[in-house]
């Protein structure tokens, strides 16, 4: 069986499940830039009450469940890949964006910038003003911060001011922290951001008396 590094489920397999994914990882070509390459002709498998296409599959059971507006998507631009860290849930409104007509009309790096536009909207359209801050409308974690459910780096949920960080500037070093200037912890209005170091970060706990429940967590 091909070694694959894929999230923890979402939930606890049963025993149709683990058969069903020891058959999908043997129909897996595991490449050196990360993709786990899908080997069928079609991209659909057998289970009980029919066929199903693997990457929605694939994607409920370690990222979560799917609305029917949504589809899966690979941000890497491989539609053969089905690596679960690679796979993107989008709407059917911006599903053109990683199809191959939209890979093919607008190039790998302008289809990228299109797709963050659209998370930031996204996450955007979740918020409300209040005062000069721009706060989280959706869930948030029992320390304050607003939490989204996205499937990257082997986590399904992430807190909204990091997310907004990352898509907007690019990956934050592990040596960094993103932090609150307006010390509002559901706030993700990109300019009330910045970024510190864990001494920082001590610092600002130490000033508005949150203890250890302030600690940032990495995206």
């Amino acid at each position: 069986m091909n070694s694959v590094d894929w999230p923890t489920p979402v939930h606890p397999l049963t025993e149709k499940e683990i058969g069903l994914l020891e058959k999908i990882r043997s129909h897996i070509e595991i490449q050196e830039n990360g993709c786990h390459i899908w080997t069928r002709q079609t991209m659909d498998i057998r289970k009980t009450g029919g066929r199903q296409c693997v990457k929605p599959l694939l994607y409920e059971i370690y990222c979560g469940m799917l609305i029917p507006t949504q589809k899966i998507y690979s941000k890497c631009g491989n539609a053969r890949c089905i690596n679960v860290n690679h796979l993107v849930r989008m709407n059917t409104s911006d599903a053109l964006l990683y199809s191959k007509v939209g890979w093919d009309k607008y190039g790998k790096d302008e289809v990228e910038s299109m797709r963050k536009t659209n998370q930031i909207n996204h996450l955007l359209n979740k918020g409300y003003t209040d005062g000069e801050c721009y706060r989280w409308n959706g869930p948030i974690h029992i320390d304050g911060y607003g939490q989204v459910g996205i499937c990257v780096k082997n986590k399904k949920s992430h807190r909204v001011h990091r997310v907004m960080w990352e898509l907007t500037y690019g990956e934050i070093d592990d040596s960094l922290m993103v932090r609150h200037k307006c010390r509002n912890r559901d706030c993700f209005k990109i300019d009330h951001l910045e970024l510190g170091t864990s001494q920082d970060n001590y610092r600002d706990r130490e000033r508005d008396g949150t203890g250890n429940t302030g600690r940032n967590t990495k995206v």
